[in-house]
């Protein structure tokens, strides 16, 4: 900034530059370590003082120079402006509490039936925050029932300035519709504060949200048996359950098959999953001793949407039968004569005789 006074050397003593630096929140800087000055230099009947500011600071700039007639030039208005070479700093993402948290594959998933609140945090500590936008970014290989979305600005009216208008912060909500089939949400979230002088930064959440308010549905297969009575299925061999569920963020852990053999306590069976799918989630369970079972099915998703348990029916594998035994007049022996009546009895157990 060039200070120029069309006067003698005498009156530059009589010239004030005054110059105040300041932080957004009014505080005063001290001058000394932003701002030099080359000092007075005539050049003809110019003389001119050269004032770098080096340094980060709002500043404001007055001139008040008189000439031999005590005619004084004073700034109609101070010249004002920033320098700041800084982008925003300390930027954090909170969220509201899900129904769920847990660490899996060393990511934290947070688990939402209703939407997430998500909170952004920024700092600028010369020019301010003047600009927030944000993302959020459903992961690679989840079902595309997730939705996302990409660079929304969150406007001027719902930033908040605390500590003096050094802190900007933002809230906002995913899904940021309605929540319906399609605005479910299995991602990361990011955000961009950007300062008054353009300079920006930006932040990608370490947890994985997950935000889904859809229950579980299942549909259950079995191979064929040999028959059907009444409701119970008899088998020759062993049952073949196949479980199909519809969930768009499945852990198979969640899923809890109980079957009961012989009216005994239920025991827990764990169903072999077939490959990594997004939406539809095949698992097989075997049951080959021979004995009367029932399966009951329970589901409840990490965001707490529960399935409708599943009950079977009756379920009977029976691969054995015992060979009958022959007697005659109650004696085992066979080959002989009998001179009064012969009563041939023939016995066997089975547990499903027919």
């Amino acid at each position: 900034k060039l200070a120029e006074c069309d006067d003698m050397q005498d009156y530059i003593n009589e010239t004030h530059i005054t110059i105040s630096a300041k932080d957004v929140a009014g505080g005063i800087l001290d001058q000394s370590t932003l701002i030099s000055q080359s000092g007075w230099k005539q050049e003809k009947n110019q003389y001119i003082n050269t004032i770098t500011f080096s340094g980060e600071a709002n500043y404001k700039l007055e001139i008040t120079c008189p000439d031999l007639a005590t005619n004084t030039y004073i700034s109609e208005r101070p010249d004002c402006f920033t320098v700041d070479r800084t982008a925003p700093t300390n930027l954090d993402i909170s969220y509201s509490t899900g129904v769920f948290e847990t660490i899996l594959e060393a990511v934290t998933f947070g688990f939402y039936n209703a939407k997430a609140q998500v909170t952004v945090t920024a700092q600028d500590s010369i020019s301010g925050i003047t600009s927030i936008s944000y993302s959020y970014v459903k992961a690679a290989g989840v079902s595309n029932i997730n939705a996302e979305s990409i660079n929304q600005t969150v406007s001027d009216s719902n930033i908040e300035l605390s500590g003096k208008g050094r802190i900007a912060t933002a809230k906002f909500e995913i899904a940021s519709g309605a929540l319906t089939d399609d605005s479910q949400f299995n991602g990361n979230v990011e955000f961009t504060a950007t300062d008054r002088t353009g300079l920006s930064n930006s932040l990608r959440g370490a947890n994985r949200l997950v935000v889904d308010n859809i229950s579980p549905t299942i549909e259950v297969a079995y191979n064929a048996p040999v028959q059907e009575v009444e409701g119970t299925s008899y088998y020759d061999e062993s049952v073949v359950m196949t479980l199909t569920i519809n969930e768009a963020n499945f852990f198979p852990e969640d899923v809890e098959v109980l079957v009961t053999k012989d009216g005994a306590t239920p025991y827990e069976a764990t169903p072999i999953w077939e490959g990594n799918h997004t939406d539809i989630h095949v698992g097989n369970l075997t049951l080959s001793e021979d004995g009367d079972y029932t399966i009951a099915i329970n589901y409840t998703d990490k965001s707490n949407n529960s399935m409708e348990t599943y009950n079977s029916d009756l379920l009977v594998v029976d691969t054995v039968i015992e060979e009958p035994v022959i007697t005659i007049n109650g004696d085992s022996e066979s080959g002989r004569a009998y001179k009064g009546e012969v009563i041939p009895k023939v016995s066997f157990e089975d547990i499903n005789f027919e």
